[in-house]
């Protein structure tokens, strides 16, 4: 997983704790924190997770994280992203102070990543109702879903091939062992 875009690296507030903005230009960001996820998405990174931060040359209303601009517009059209794009924690200050978590994941979601990541024990009921809704209503279409569905299914059975090709037969088994004595 390739961690966290769009660059965590020009911050001073920890995003545990609060809601840290970068203030830099867009050719500012292009030229910086933007380089490694350009150079990691062209060499084939899988997964990428985004953090909790404000970027208003992008969205001055919205962390990254639940940000159609930056997650949809930006990672996926204009750096061409094809992964399966995760959340950091939504269990974290910079989104707790200003939403719930059920309607975190739910604009996540909603504006372009496939997994929405949270660490509160019992949560659940209350993100499913809270995903379920925004399905009914229309803007979490069945067409997001399957496209989020078949890049995470995608991702499982490039990971379920490369352990059948790393798993011995149970004839080499037998030569390395019979090797052994």
């Amino acid at each position: 997983v390739v961690k966290h875009f769009p660059g965590h690296g020009n911050t001073s507030v920890d995003s545990h704790v609060g809601l840290p903005k970068v203030t830099a230009s867009k050719e500012e960001l292009k030229r910086t924190e933007l380089l490694p996820f350009q150079e990691a998405i062209q060499e084939g990174a899988e997964m990428v997770m985004v953090a909790h931060i404000l970027y208003p040359a992008y969205d001055d209303q919205n962390p990254s994280s639940l940000s159609k601009p930056i997650l949809t517009d930006l990672l996926r059209q204009q750096l061409g992203f094809k992964g399966v794009i995760i959340t950091d924690d939504l269990v974290m200050g910079a989104i707790t102070k200003r939403y719930g978590l059920a309607e975190a994941a739910r604009q996540a979601l909603v504006n372009g990543a496939d997994m929405a990541m949270f660490s509160e024990a019992g949560a659940y009921p209350k993100v499913h109702t809270e995903v379920m809704q925004a399905v009914k209503d229309k803007t979490l279409t069945p067409a997001m879903l399957d496209a989020k569905v078949m890049r995470i299914l995608k991702l499982k059975q490039t990971y379920a091939d490369r352990q059948k090709q790393q798993r011995p037969t149970k004839s080499e088994l037998v030569q390395q062992v019979e090797a052994l004595n």
